[in-house]
């Protein structure tokens, strides 16, 4: 966490005045002395060494190779940390955070700060193109990118550009997100709508068997094919998992959401290719705790998930559950042996989260119950994940 002492002084008020603090809304007690600020120019491109290693200062993030960053619990806190190296591409855009599309609305911030709050406004400087970004970095090279997208117009300016996109939309009605914004659209600051509209192609829809995306395909650069991220892409696209880069999409996956995390690896066959995803009891320190893999799709007229499982697993001691939109579809309480394959219907049409919960001793059990139980090696896997709207 940090404190954020930026004032914003609207080009159209000069008494309107935000004095507001990043604190975190799950802990009114989370204070820090740390002042944000951009820890790199907006013009380097990385802060890797060539061995790999992080420069002094910086940590690495596990699940994100090239991510080096002072505070890695600011990534997909659900607030946008908008300057370099969190709002990378390595980082995956301050996993997620930075982009109404791809921001974790369970995340401790929970992306919709508003005014009046004890922290705020962190903006939507949205730089990820499979999220709809209308903003070039290289050009949009304001004093303040917390600006942009916090429901406030700095209209007259250069926020207000096609470069900066149209202050995140903040200046025109129809484009400006209540939502997600902080300040209340076009009250204190009054629309100064410049926009121009662009009419983009529409994205192919490909088939969960595709081996090779067209090239019109939203593709992540780790190689997944992505879902339908919102109403700007009105197409939806068909989905793999990408597991073969050996590392989550953070726009699709949501991989640390619990007590321990899911890694990807390639240690055993897998069911397709060679990497896949798991968890593993003995990383979660806690009995009761959990493992916890997400992911986020889209569908108009809902879908079809399948995916491969393999469970080494035994109940009392660890269970996996699959679940939709937080209500439990499937629980897997005996050993899986062998790749299985799972199918699951979604017959909703909008956005959903699947997860699977790797839980470990869920029932609290004492040890002279789980004594009697022989154990596993208490390892979930999943593979070869894909969706296929209806």
């Amino acid at each position: 966490a940090f404190v954020s002492t930026t004032t914003e002084v609207p080009s159209t008020s000069s008494a309107f005045v935000s004095t507001t603090t990043k604190v975190p809304a799950t802990s009114s007690a989370f204070v820090s002395t740390t002042t944000e600020t951009p820890e790199y120019s907006s013009s380097a491109s990385t802060v890797v060494a060539s061995d790999g290693s992080c420069p002094e200062g910086l940590k690495a993030v596990e699940g994100l190779p090239g991510c080096c960053v002072a505070e890695p619990n600011y990534l997909g806190d659900g607030a946008c940390d908008p300057y370099e190296p969190y709002n990378t591409e390595a980082c995956g855009y301050d996993l997620g955070d930075c982009c109404h599309d791809s921001c974790n609305e369970d995340s401790p911030y929970g992306c919709h700060t508003r005014e009046g709050a004890d922290y705020g406004p962190f903006g939507f400087f949205c730089l990820d193109p499979r999220a709809g970004s209308t903003i070039d970095a290289s050009k949009c090279l304001v004093e303040n990118r917390e600006w942009i997208g916090d429901g406030g117009c700095d209209g007259g300016s250069e926020y207000n550009t096609a470069e900066c996109g149209w202050d995140g939309g903040d200046c025109c009605e129809d484009s400006c997100d209540q939502d997600f914004a902080f300040y209340t659209c076009g009250a204190n600051q009054p629309f100064e709508c410049l926009m121009v509209e662009v009419d983009e192609p529409p994205l192919t829809t490909v088939s969960a068997s595709t081996t090779e995306a067209p090239k019109t395909t939203e593709v992540s650069p780790t190689g997944a094919v992505l879902g339908d991220l919102g109403a700007a892409r009105s197409n939806p696209v068909a989905l793999r998992d990408g597991f073969e880069t050996g590392v989550f999409d953070p726009l699709m996956w949501n991989w640390m959401d619990g007590d321990a995390n899911w890694e990807t690896d390639d240690d055993v066959d897998a069911a397709e290719g060679k990497w896949f995803a798991e968890a593993r009891t003995g990383d979660i320190i806690d009995d009761m705790g959990t493992a916890v893999l997400a992911l986020k799709i889209k569908s108009p007229n809902g879908g079809k998930l399948a995916f491969q499982i393999q469970a080494l697993i035994q109940s009392p001691h660890e269970d996996l559950i699959i679940e939709v939109d937080d209500k439990p579809v499937s629980f897997i309480i005996n050993t899986i042996d062998q790749w299985k394959k799972e199918e699951v219907d979604i017959l909703e049409g909008g956005e959903h989260i699947i997860k699977w919960v790797h839980r470990k001793n869920p029932t609290n059990q004492d040890e002279g119950a789980l004594s009697k139980v022989a154990k596993n090696e208490g390892i979930s896997r999943i593979d070869d994940v894909t969706f296929t709207p209806f």
